[in-house]
């Protein structure tokens, strides 16, 4: 039997797709690389902040400073050496924080977990920028990493 021009055509196409899919495969691992991590169940680093007067101050420990949304609508945050809960709600840009609830632990010298937690408690909008999260407030911005496991 002989192929129609119209079957032709489309065993073209799907020679050129398969070849596409396949030269493009490195390419979509990077793009997919560069994608932003689902914001809620990651456990979100905190890897600098630049206040609102433009000034940026990066955070010697990341892993440190922690903050996972949960389905549920309740955040678990980990302050240096304190660790808490805090209620949020977020759509599309909005991100907001509500009884923010520490322990009380005397964390060493140079902690920035007091910082860390009023800067959540203050966060109203976010968005991803490759894979961070960044949160903003009128105050300061928050950028986040995934925790690497």
């Amino acid at each position: 039997m002989r192929p129609n021009g119209r079957s032709t055509g489309m065993h073209a196409w799907v020679r050129l797709l398969t070849i596409a899919v396949a030269c493009s495969a490195p390419a979509a691992k990077d793009a997919l690389a560069l994608m932003p991590m689902p914001l809620v169940d990651t456990v979100w680093s905190w890897h600098a902040t630049t206040a609102a007067d433009g000034s940026r101050s990066s955070v010697a420990s990341p892993e440190r400073y922690t903050l996972q949304l949960l389905p549920d609508g309740t955040a678990r945050v980990r302050a240096d050496c304190n660790r808490g809960t805090a209620v949020y709600r977020a759509d599309d840009v909005e991100l907001r924080f509500d009884r923010v609830a520490m322990t009380k632990r005397g964390c060493p010298a140079g902690s920035r977990g007091g910082e860390f937690v009023a800067d959540l408690a203050r966060i109203d909008r976010y968005r991803f920028e490759g894979i961070d999260l960044v949160a903003a407030s009128g105050h300061a911005t928050l950028r986040f990493r995934p925790l690497a496991r």
